[in-house]
């Protein structure tokens, strides 16, 4: 069962861990033979990924990613095939066929601001397959989904992307000639990619002003973003992956929502305000992702701080952080969230 915060508060700590930039030395430039330029890049820009065996460590940096081994600690190799910056790498989840699982054990994916995917064997930092995108790639999650072949289930990789691209108003009115203002062209955008195909599936799910972080559950059924003063969810069919059944719900506040992070076992989804505080809803999407619909006599008597007509069991509130939070994280049994915020 999740815990309830202490009584007291904790000193506060740092919002983050300092980690030395990657020093990295570039050409001397032939006007400045004896001048020489130094730069490094962030390995915390964004979230690293352990191989399914544990053994490696992938750490996005810059235009490519460092691979790091476990047990020494010492960088093994570099992916670079990226032109922009490296926003996400998805390890290939483990499979359940032994063949499978054996031939695909070091396979990751990355994404990039330069608009494309790229598929990678990290052991031997060889660059298997592009997907273009064409628009920057923020943030990327592959749930660990499956697709009915003849009678068998099998592996299918789909990517969800947020992207910066034209808003559909902009395509329209730059169609018909209209002016656009620039502040309202681009908009962020939530898309499928059928990794295998190559290729967009369907509709974006959705547009929001700016490109959002995408959280996805252990179990690969829900993902989500904070979106003002919203939680966006959508639950995934990770069987027989059909993207007609895909299902949204949003969970409203009265303050703007920074980030979110789901349970690993139970239907609950932590979120964290731009004002400190924490809220925890319970049971969410039981109506609308379940089929079922709860009695309007229950509302009021069973849905305690939920707002409106959303649709969760309960909301609970935490005043814990003094000033924004950014980042939420269950422990893997569910017993803990861990927070952070900036000073």
């Amino acid at each position: 069962p999740l815990l309830s915060p202490p009584s007291r508060r904790p000193p506060p700590l740092a919002s983050r861990p300092h980690f030395p930039a990657r020093p990295r030395t570039l050409a001397k430039p032939a006007a400045a033979a004896a001048a020489m330029i130094t730069g490094g890049q962030s390995y915390v820009s964004a979230p690293p990924a352990f191989s399914a065996d544990g053994r490696f460590l992938l750490v996005c940096s810059g235009r490519s990613v460092s691979v790091f081994s476990t047990s020494t600690g010492m960088l093994v190799s570099e992916l670079e095939g990226h032109e922009g910056d490296v926003t996400a790498v998805v390890v290939v989840p483990p499979q359940s066929s032994a063949a499978a699982a054996a031939k695909l054990a070091t396979h990751c994916w990355t994404a990039g601001l330069d608009g494309f995917l790229i598929y990678w064997d990290f052991a031997t930092a060889e660059l298997v397959r592009k997907v273009k995108v064409d628009a920057p790639v923020h943030s990327m999650v592959i749930p660990n989904i499956s697709k009915k072949l003849k009678v068998t289930e099998v592996y299918a990789p789909f990517a969800f992307v947020s992207v910066e691209a034209l808003s559909n108003k902009a395509i329209q009115d730059k169609a018909k000639g209209k002016p656009v203002a620039k502040k309202k062209e681009l908009w962020g955008q939530l898309r499928i990619y059928d990794l295998w195909k190559g290729c967009q599936v369907g509709s974006e799910l959705a547009q929001t002003r700016k490109p959002e972080k995408i959280v996805v559950s252990c179990s690969g059924e829900f993902l989500g973003i904070a979106n003002k003063r919203h939680l966006y969810i959508w639950s995934i069919p990770t069987k027989d992956f059909n993207h007609d059944n895909i299902r949204k719900i949003k969970l409203g506040h009265t303050k703007k929502l920074s980030t979110l992070a789901f349970h690993p076992s139970e239907r609950i989804v932590a979120g964290g305000d731009a004002t400190g505080r924490i809220l925890i809803w319970r049971g969410f999407g039981k109506a609308k992702f379940s089929g079922t619909h709860c009695a309007k006599s229950q509302v009021d008597e069973e849905r305690d701080g939920v707002r409106g007509k959303d649709d969760a069991g309960t909301c609970t509130t935490w005043h814990w952080h003094s000033s924004g939070v950014n980042f939420l994280k269950f422990s893997s049994d569910g017993a803990y969230l861990l927070s952070g915020f900036d000073y």
